[in-house]
């Protein structure tokens, strides 16, 4: 039982970090994978998960929740990203996955 609790620590990655990220004006599809190709670009994201409908604050919000091996990237960081779509999808709030 040791052995295998070893083997789980081990394999876990040191800091991973999920956060949730909620994003106004991304209410169709095609904007939601435009989001997801973008972040999942990023160094600091290894997947980016579009939550379903019922989860979403609003009908033009969307939640997506970036995996992170290592430290997740700011609100600023994903903002930057996005370049000039920045002003059309709007990331209102990033928060860590278990809050």
């Amino acid at each position: 039982m040791r052995a295998i609790l070893i083997a789980i620590a081990i394999s876990l990655p040191a800091s991973a970090e999920n956060v949730r990220v909620t994003v106004d004006g991304a209410g169709c599809r095609t904007r939601q994978l435009a989001i997801q190709r973008i972040w999942e670009k990023l160094p600091s994201i290894d997947e980016v998960e579009i939550l379903p409908h019922d989860e979403r604050p609003a009908d033009n919000q969307r939640i997506f929740v970036l995996n992170c091996p290592g430290d997740a990237p700011s609100r600023e960081q994903l903002i930057e990203a996005l370049g000039r779509r920045a002003k059309h999808y709007r990331v209102l709030r990033v928060m860590p996955e278990g809050q």
